[in-house]
């Protein structure tokens, strides 16, 4: 039987982002790619389907188990490519904005003190508006603060782990389930 949580919106004149199967570099993704399971011990991402180049967008990640200092959720342009794919949050041409777990914000490949810490059962928000050219990353509904950058090409979504013990799990909300597969309570 099927939850009332396991019924999606979408449909062909009602879109909605989902985690992306083919550029993916994962151990899983489940929930109708709303949930994405990093690989345990290597660099680890994946980008959402739909992207944007104008307007003001909004999506949230359930932080699920794994080291916390290694998660990673933001924005990327699309396209980003990968520098010798040692540090995963470092990118050619400041194409990935990025919260980590551990606090830190990276912005055109520099990491600066940010805000605070976050965990499992955190929930991160990403809000960024693309025709003023901001940023704001929020924790359980509280802003990090605003970040003002460059917001120019085309971006989409990215959950993203550095490796360490364990798989890192991310369940996302683009719009569609507020529940985050029935692990929290629907906001409407």
């Amino acid at each position: 039987n099927l939850a009332a949580t396991d019924q999606m919106l979408d449909s062909p004149t009602n879109n909605f982002c989902t985690w992306n199967a083919i550029d993916a570099d994962v151990s899983a993704l489940a929930e109708g790619n709303l949930k994405v399971t990093t690989n345990a011990s290597s660099i680890s991402d994946t980008c959402g389907t739909l992207g944007v180049s104008s307007g003001k967008h909004y999506f949230e990640v359930l932080i699920g188990t794994g080291t916390a200092t290694n998660y990673m959720v933001g924005v990327m342009k699309d396209t980003y490519s990968s520098e010798g794919g040692t540090v995963s949050y470092q990118y050619a041409g400041g194409s990935v904005l990025w919260y980590n777990a551990n606090g830190n914000k990276y912005v055109n490949n520099s990491a600066s003190s940010y805000s605070g810490t976050y965990t499992t059962g955190d929930v991160v928000g990403v809000a960024f508006d693309m025709d003023n050219d901001t940023v704001t990353f929020y924790k359980n509904n509280v802003s990090q603060g605003v970040i003002n950058v460059t917001l120019d090409s085309h971006w989409r979504p990215i959950f993203s782990s550095a490796g360490g013990a364990g798989n890192k799990i991310g369940l996302a909300n683009f719009g569609q389930d507020s529940s985050f597969a029935g692990n929290k309570t629907a906001q409407g």
